[in-house]
């Protein structure tokens, strides 16, 4: 298994990411399910920065995941709750075989769903996905059968680089 990028590189795209964000309230959207080893990289990591005092607000931990089935509903919630919010989305995700175990931080939204092929709606104004397989290779039983620590790795290096970057950018 490849080792996942050093948490520093990460911490500095986020950085770059949020900069110029002002005074918006940074949210954190952790997306998956911690019903499938592949897709609990979003709850696995919003549990980590609960357990990290993180100082956002955070929408999708291992207790409460947000996944396809309430998402919509969630994104209503910080609507309603968040004036202007700026949104980090984190979500596992597919890639080529050589970027498994990567970490892709973007300043752009998601569409949260896409390897399972279903359609909701496009989610966040920065972007940190996991690769954790192909597309050719998503089907139930390759997540199902993905090593847990594969996924709590990224989830843990995901969980220090937004800690870290939030430290250094003094928006908290």
């Amino acid at each position: 298994m490849k080792e996942v990028v050093f948490y520093d590189s990460i911490k500095l795209d986020i950085l770059n990411c949020i900069e110029d964000i002002n005074d918006r309230e940074i949210i954190i959207l952790a997306i998956g399910t911690d019903k499938i080893i592949g897709d609990c990289l979003g709850p696995l990591t919003g549990e980590f920065l609960v357990e990290m005092n993180c100082p956002c607000v955070i929408y999708g931990t291992l207790k409460n995941p947000v996944d396809a089935k309430n998402l919509k509903k969630t994104l209503k919630i910080i609507e309603k709750n968040h004036e202007n919010p700026y949104v980090i989305a984190i979500d596992a995700s597919v890639g080529n075989l050589d970027e498994i175990n990567k970490i892709m931080v973007k300043k752009d939204s998601i569409f949260p769903g896409l390897g399972f092929k279903k359609k909701l709606p496009e989610v966040g104004d920065l972007s940190i996905t996991g690769i954790v397989g192909t597309e050719e290779e998503m089907v139930y039983d390759l997540l199902n059968n993905l090593r847990l620590n594969q996924v709590y790795t990224m989830a843990k290096t995901i969980s220090k680089a937004i800690i870290a970057a939030l430290d250094e950018s003094k928006l908290y």
